[in-house]
């Protein structure tokens, strides 16, 4: 059986590192800082998922999309941010932020990661050929 450790040094890096430097779109604050990120595993995933349903409270049926979007990205953005800001800390890991378009750029960041890393894990995503023009 092949061992953990030597799984992950025959992977990609699994860690990024990015920096933000954005304008709050509701309050016209200036937010930058430099983050880093981690491709989440099974236990990550698992977290996110209890995270987000307490988030949710039991009523997935009566939230609106928005806010049951905000709630993934900020449990998701929970245990795959490994470093952060002081002020991003300061605003429960994002949470108690007014400015939603903060949350979703780093949130939109570690997902560009992830799609590199699976992309060199696994090859570029092959696109479905354009369909032929249909004749008049």
């Amino acid at each position: 059986m092949n061992d953990v450790k030597d799984l992950k040094k025959s992977l990609p890096a699994t860690e990024s590192s990015f920096i933000i430097d954005l304008e709050g779109m509701v309050t016209g604050k200036q937010y930058q800082g430099e983050f880093a990120c981690k491709i989440p595993n099974i236990k990550d995933q698992a977290a996110i998922a209890k995270h987000r349903a307490m988030l949710n409270g039991g009523f997935d049926a009566g939230l609106d999309i928005g806010t049951k979007n905000m709630h993934h990205m900020i449990s998701y953005l929970r245990y795959t941010l490994t470093l952060f800001p002081k002020w991003w800390k300061e605003a429960d890991l994002g949470y108690a932020l007014f400015d939603p378009n903060i949350v979703e750029e780093v949130y939109a960041k570690v997902l560009d990661f992830e799609k590199t890393w699976l992309e060199s894990v696994w090859g570029p995503e092959e696109k479905e050929p354009d369909e032929p023009a249909k004749e008049a």
